[in-house]
């Protein structure tokens, strides 16, 4: 989910939302965590969900982000009306079962989402992953107790 916020946070910077509410990324980890871990299938219509998936199948994984980024734009205005961070949790917790036009919300995905590629997501996907690691003391650290004993 981390690398999504940097994706959505590179990508959606014309988007008038993020302007006015720059905390939105932090509720936007919390709640996209569960989209993406369930691939949206708790979260929206099942009609919607089969059109998503066979996305997934067909695009690959990038299809989640471009979806993802596809429904905030189409509760751009919405989002803009709120006035606290309770609503905008809220209200961005419900925008995937609020979708009811697929055929809308992948027409606005591909097009918000343009110039997003594979390449893009896995360099951050990469960078986010060597952070988690450093942080968790993954990495090769000869002063390090947890690794192996020098022979």
């Amino acid at each position: 989910s981390a690398e999504f916020i940097c994706v959505v946070q590179h990508e959606m910077q014309r988007f008038s939302v993020i302007q006015f509410f720059p905390y939105t990324f932090a509720e936007l980890s919390l709640i996209s965590l569960h989209w993406f871990l369930t691939l949206f299938a708790s979260v929206v219509h099942m009609k919607v969900l089969l059109r998503l998936w066979d996305l997934f199948y067909y695009e690959g994984s990038i299809v989640i982000f471009q979806i993802t980024m596809g429904m905030l734009k189409l509760k751009e205005q919405e989002l803009q009306t709120l006035d606290n961070s309770a609503q905008i949790f809220n209200a961005l917790s419900d925008v995937p079962g609020d979708v009811e036009d697929v055929d809308e919300l992948i027409e606005v995905a591909f097009r918000v989402s343009g110039s997003l590629t594979d390449v893009h997501v896995d360099t951050h996907r990469r960078k986010h992953l060597a952070y988690l690691m450093a942080d968790q003391g993954s990495l090769v650290n000869p002063e390090s107790s947890r690794n192996l004993p020098k022979q």
